[in-house]
């Protein structure tokens, strides 16, 4: 995940990707990293796009878009399974570090675009990758033919 997180984004100085290994695995929707390590890790974000792929209990990749120019947060399930209210609950962990100052509401919703639901337990994280570069504004990969629908 993360070579590939790396070789797609790493040129583009508009998004910040955060390492999984940082975040650690999520577990019923608990950060493993600590509250002050968390604050930490986006204090002084600025780009406009972040992107946080996660381990929900060690066994399924989901993650977390924000967009800061417009204040929004969104979590991401593949598979839309209960994997999602982990998913929910990270970006409520997350959505206030992304507004310190309080000033701005940012807003914390699904992400729900073109790619059809994951239906393999085993291309999680190649989902989550699409996902990002869509969320980033990449055109859809063409949505039935493409990541193994038959």
């Amino acid at each position: 995940m993360e070579t590939l997180m790396d070789k797609l984004f790493e040129p583009r100085r508009n998004v910040v990707c955060v390492k999984p290994t940082r975040l650690g695995v999520v577990t019923d929707g608990v950060i493993a990293l600590k509250k002050p390590d968390l604050i930490n890790l986006f204090e002084g974000i600025s780009s406009e796009f972040v992107l946080i792929p996660f381990l929900c209990n060690g066994m399924h990749w989901c993650s977390i878009m924000a967009r800061l120019s417009t204040s929004e947060v969104f979590y991401y399930d593949p598979m839309l399974s209960c994997f999602g209210n982990q998913a929910k609950a990270v970006a409520k962990t997350i959505q206030p570090l992304l507004s310190p100052s309080g000033s701005t509401r940012v807003r914390v919703r699904p992400y729900v675009f073109s790619l059809r639901t994951q239906t393999y337990s085993y291309n999680c994280g190649l989902f989550v990758l699409v996902a990002f570069e869509m969320f980033c504004g990449a055109s859809s990969p063409g949505v039935r033919r493409s990541l193994g629908h038959q």
